[in-house]
């Protein structure tokens, strides 16, 4: 839960999500950029911080779906050239999982929790008997064809 300061009342991730998104079409609509922010995203959710990576866990975790996750850097041009098809694919894909972006440099902690040694990296995470997250699929690199077949071996 995340407490919405200006009313004194708690949101529930859906709603921080649902924020989001909207926060997100407002700047594609208003600002004029000749390249999209790496990070603005309508299907794919920046992670801002640690809390906001173990909300998302919990809601996939509640949902019982999928947790992609995309391990980058803004200065990383593999990076770069593979963020519109993990778009798309979050895109084709938003019933069937939370797709997220962890930006190495922002999350060292979360990075180092995964052991992100290259980049990019995508983590796949289900929900466990246990009611926890466990890593069920990983990919290093900006390998196009083996990222779809991840999402789909995962997604479906």
């Amino acid at each position: 839960m995340k407490k919405n300061l200006q009313r004194g009342r708690f949101l529930s991730t859906t709603t921080c999500v649902k924020k989001h998104h909207q926060n997100i079409q407002k700047l594609n609509k208003y600002t004029l950029m000749s390249e999209p922010h790496p990070t603005a995203s309508t299907f794919v959710i920046h992670v801002e911080n640690d809390h906001h990576f173990s909300l998302l866990e919990e809601e996939a975790l509640s949902k019982n779906i999928p947790l992609i996750v995309k391990f980058s850097a803004v200065w990383c041009g593999p990076c770069r050239n593979i963020a519109p098809v993990f778009e798309s694919l979050a895109q084709e894909n938003t019933q069937n999982g939370i797709f997220v972006h962890v930006d190495v440099d922002q999350l060292p902690e979360t990075t180092s929790k995964f052991k992100i040694t290259a980049m990019p990296t995508f983590k796949i995470l289900r929900p466990s008997e246990g009611e926890t997250m466990v890593e069920v699929g990983d990919l290093q690199g900006a390998n196009k064809v083996k990222l779809e077949a991840l999402i789909d071996v995962h997604c479906s």
